[in-house]
């Protein structure tokens, strides 16, 4: 590579003074063009920390464990855009910034609660299961009535299904169905007259029936997930007794900090007025 020579006002100077010489011009320039930042991943790693801001008051806030477990991506996202949109230049006004953004944080996690609590409210969790005594209940009533019961519930799908089994089983094995276990079937189809249509047919009309019970099961899922989302939501927020707690801590906190910061900036103005004074009698003592 061919090096224009510098000129004598161009030419660096090393530590004692004296003009360096061309070939140590030459040699740190190639030296520079080799210098292209870390490599290693521990290094990259370290490098791009460097401008990271401060993070002493978010290392807490995102719920990442257990039931109530937040997103600390959307998290990080909000902080980011707060630091965007007030550009902090020091540790300072950067958990200032902090404080904001947790506090639309929280304020998300309060709406997100107020939901959860009016949905669980008007929202009653299904039984997810049929006990004995219920059962012998049913077998008591009419046949069309049982089966509607059981229709408003996973627990009765899941009887239903478990009845329906069972017919298939004694059709194979018999080509009919047993009254006892026609009154867990659909009233509204005309078993007896499938029967005497045969054994194929009895089993379509068992297969089509085990299609729309499992129709509704994966219904009553999906609305049981939605319960337990609402359910994890209205928990959100602690106790009124923990809340109390952390609202009068909390109080305490930021008055000895205000106080702290009043003392601080008072602090610093006396600083920069004493400096101040010092600087214009040094202008007056060399005027004079």
């Amino acid at each position: 590579m061919t090096t224009t020579p510098l000129a004598v006002s161009q030419v660096p100077l090393d530590e004692s003074g004296e003009a360096t010489s061309q070939k140590r011009v030459e040699a740190n320039q190639r030296n520079a063009q080799l210098s292209t930042g870390p490599k290693t991943v521990e290094g990259k790693k370290i490098s791009s920390c460097n401008a990271a801001k401060h993070g002493l008051l978010v290392k807490d806030v995102v719920i990442n464990t257990r039931g109530n477990k937040e997103d600390q991506a959307e998290f990080d996202a909000l902080l980011a855009q707060m630091r965007n949109a007030y550009a902090p230049v020091d540790i300072v006004e950067d958990l200032l910034v902090q404080e904001i953004a947790i506090s639309y944080w929280r304020s998300a996690r309060a709406l997100r609660c107020e939901r959860g609590d009016v949905t669980c409210a008007g929202a009653e969790r299904k039984q997810d299961e049929i006990s004995a005594i219920e059962i012998s209940i049913l077998t008591v009533l009419p046949a069309a009535d049982s089966y509607h019961s059981l229709l408003r519930s996973p627990g009765g799908i899941k009887l239903l299904l478990r009845k329906i089994e069972q017919a298939r089983d004694e059709v194979g094995a018999s080509g009919s169905l047993s009254t006892e276990l026609r009154r867990w079937l659909a009233p509204a189809k005309n078993w007896d007259r499938l029967s005497c249509l045969g054994k194929k047919n009895l089993l379509d009309a068992l297969e089509k029936e085990t299609e729309d019970l499992t129709e509704k099961q994966c219904q009553f899922e999906t609305d049981e997930l939605q319960w337990r989302n609402d359910s994890r939501d209205c928990s959100a927020i602690p106790s009124k007794e923990v809340l109390d707690r952390i609202y009068r801590y909390e109080t305490s906190n930021v008055r000895h900090r205000y106080k702290v910061e009043v003392r601080l900036e008072k602090l610093q103005a006396r600083r920069r007025e004493n400096a101040k004074v010092n600087y214009e009698r040094e202008s007056d003592s060399e005027s004079s």
